[in-house]
């Protein structure tokens, strides 16, 4: 497999967003086996009060609703690591409480727009990077915390990361790229992070177009 997988110790890992309860703990479980990792954050990015020369961990700011953000993103991670090999990317359900008669024009457009576009402009960097490279490993990451009834507007995003992540798989699946799907829901989140982990370094790291259940949750969208 080459550097197409997390098996690899020298793995450069690209980790998007990398400020939620789910993505800090990745990067700090990645961080701590000395991986090479950049972190994209959507809020502010806290100072570390080191020389970033002298750490493996990268955090750079990531506007969702920007092509040049991703596009951004992703060089500056080439350029301070040389190259990625591995890429996560999250979708972590907003726990927004308000129904949908409640939500401004606005918030729906602002919603949309952070998780669709986020999400594939995002990708659309990733893949181009990869395909080049001819190699690389995507982990497409769903994740509901908390122990709520998934809004209108929350299962209508959850439902197209999921096809998204089904269309992927298959439309890559001639190239030397593995992409697969984990999803999890009301489960702790230091323990699915744990589980992608070890999962990117045992059978999924051999197999492509597969679901990875973490917990005892269904997938509510099929």
């Amino acid at each position: 497999m080459g550097d197409r997988s997390f098996n690899n110790a020298n793995a450069r890992v690209l980790v998007a967003p990398g400020d939620t309860a789910l993505g800090r703990l990745l990067v700090k479980l990645i961080e701590a086996e000395g991986r090479g990792i950049i972190a994209a954050f959507e809020g502010e990015i806290p100072g570390t009060g080191e020389d970033e020369h002298d750490t493996l961990l990268l955090q750079r700011k990531w506007n969702r609703r920007s092509l040049l953000s991703a596009r951004n993103l992703v060089l500056e991670g080439l350029n301070a690591l040389e190259e990625i090999n591995v890429a996560i990317v999250i979708h972590e359900c907003r726990q927004d409480e308000r129904s949908i008669h409640e939500l401004s024009p606005t918030s729906i457009e602002r919603i949309i727009d952070d998780s669709v576009k986020g999400t594939f402009f995002l990708l659309r960097e990733l893949m181009s990077y990869f395909v080049r490279k001819g190699t690389g490993t995507v982990a497409m990451v769903h994740y509901s915390p908390g122990d709520y009834t998934k809004l209108p507007l929350d299962a209508a995003l959850s439902a197209g990361f999921y096809a998204a992540t089904d269309s992927l798989s298959t439309l890559y699946q001639n190239e030397a790229i593995t992409i697969n799907g984990f999803e999890c829901s009301r489960e702790r989140p230091e323990e699915f992070a744990g589980y992608i982990l070890q999962t990117l370094s045992g059978k999924a790291a051999t197999t492509n177009g597969k679901w990875y259940r973490y917990g005892a949750m269904a997938r509510l969208f099929h």
